[in-house]
């Protein structure tokens, strides 16, 4: 159940979904079937969502505030993103991530120098888009052999650009947020 403080930003959120459906329009495919071009993912995208964690005892549920820019670098994109979550405690924190990715081979897959190995602290990183959505994954591999497998899917629709973030352990989903980002600027 959403507090207060959750429901009044998911009704200010609302108005910037009308204003940011109209400019995501233009961008979408002729065909549902077909992949968007990377370009159709370039901008700077606000929004807000919601962590469910295995991991968290006390407060399972935690609001976030997410940020994203996706820009053209070469013949692939760089994405950057930030995350402000609260605890029902009150504890901020931020957390900011950027890659930069570049098309392999067949032109399917994004793959980074930035993290290309999933056996360091940085583990292994690539991209793709399947239809309206690019993932980024992260895989780590510690020092045991066990692995953590992150996978955001920003998904373009009419309400704007939607997140699904899953983090697997082992096989098992140890964290999920949800959230919906508006498209601020080009």
């Amino acid at each position: 159940m959403m507090n207060g403080s959750i429901r009044a930003a998911a009704k200010s959120l609302g108005a910037m979904v009308v204003s940011g459906v109209l400019m995501l329009s233009a961008t979408l495919p002729a065909k549902a079937a077909d992949n968007l071009p990377i370009s159709a993912f370039f901008g700077t995208f606000q929004g807000s969502g919601i962590a469910v964690s295995q991991d968290a005892i006390y407060a399972p549920e935690t609001a976030r505030d997410m940020d994203v820019t996706i820009r053209q670098a070469g013949d692939g994109f760089t994405v950057q993103w930030t995350t402000v979550s609260r605890s029902g405690a009150g504890e901020i924190k931020r957390k900011s991530e950027s890659l930069t990715f570049r098309a392999d081979t067949n032109g399917s897959r994004y793959v980074t120098d930035q993290r290309a190995d999933p056996f360091s602290p940085d583990g292994l990183a690539w991209a793709n888009i399947e239809k309206q959505t690019l993932n980024v994954f992260l895989l780590l591999i510690d020092a045991k052999g066990r692995y953590s497998l992150q996978r955001y899917a920003r998904t373009l629709g009419a309400r704007g650009m939607e997140l699904l973030f899953v983090r697997t352990h082992q096989g098992s989903d140890r964290r999920i947020v949800k959230g919906l980002l508006v498209k601020i600027a080009n």
